[in-house]
This record gives structure tokens, sequence and C-alpha cells, in this order.
């Protein structure tokens, strides 16, 4: 769910900032900006899930007390 979100939030904001949108006198003169902020709130949605992810699999993977440096290193990466 993180990735497809991610993912479909990056195009959005991708599709905003080309020429067509941001040149088009049919179209409101800040329309790539208001694309560009709904293509962010779908990738702010997803953090949640992403962020979640590393504590999951460090429970599933690693000990009670093997499981301080897995997660750290699963969150920055």
């Amino acid at each position: 769910m993180g990735a497809l979100l991610n993912g479909f939030g990056a195009l959005v904001r991708l599709i905003s900032a080309l020429p067509a949108v941001n040149s088009n006198p049919l179209l409101y003169h800040n329309a790539g900006y208001a694309i560009a902020m709904c293509g962010q709130v779908l990738t702010a949605a997803a953090q949640p899930f992403i962020l979640y992810a590393p504590t999951k699999f460090a429970v599933l993977w690693f000990g009670d007390k093997e499981r301080g440096i897995p997660t750290a290193l699963a969150s920055m990466g």
C-alpha cells in the first residue's frame, strides 16, 4: 500500500511539472502547484505504511535483544 501510494504520488507530482500543465491557458494559473500538492498529500499518506515496516520485520525476524540495530538500519535505509 505504501509503495503504491508513494509511486502514484510521485507520478502526480511529475505531471504537475509538465509544460503542458503550466502553460495551458484553459487551466487555472496555479494548476501545476495544486496538482503538486495533491501528489504530495498522496506521498505523505504513504509514509506511515513505510515507516512501520522496519519494526514489523524486526519483530518477526530477530529476537528480543537483537531488534534495535536492524530497526535503526532499516529505518535509515
